[in-house]
């Protein structure tokens, strides 16, 4: 129990993914992305936190006051304040390189 106490003091903050059981998109991140980022630094970073999308969840618990609109929706957040946002997928080569633009971000340094 102690490495998984330590693995999460050291997550930073949290990536939450909202998505809808009958979205194609999501389906897709989910196969093409979802196991591989949990095997990254970036979830060490931000530890991936499942949402469906109508579950009525309070978003404003975590700290989100900007609407979700679409799925899937990747949120950023760090000690309850959202630092980035990606709404969509359109594939992993765009999904990467904004998951790197967000975590360089001057907002989380």
């Amino acid at each position: 129990f102690g490495y998984i106490h330590i693995i999460y003091a050291e997550t930073k903050g949290k990536l939450l993914y909202l998505y809808s059981d009958t979205c194609a998109y999501c389906k897709a991140w989910e196969n093409e992305i979802a196991n591989i980022y949990l095997k990254t630094g970036f979830e060490g970073e931000f530890e991936l936190s499942f949402i469906k999308f109508f579950s009525n969840i309070d978003l404003e618990k975590y700290g989100i006051k900007k609407k979700v609109k679409v799925t899937p929706t990747f949120i950023f957040l760090k000690d309850k304040t959202e630092v980035g946002r990606i709404e969509g997928y359109n594939g992993q080569e765009l999904f990467w390189w904004q998951v790197d633009e967000i975590i360089k971000s001057d907002s989380l340094k």
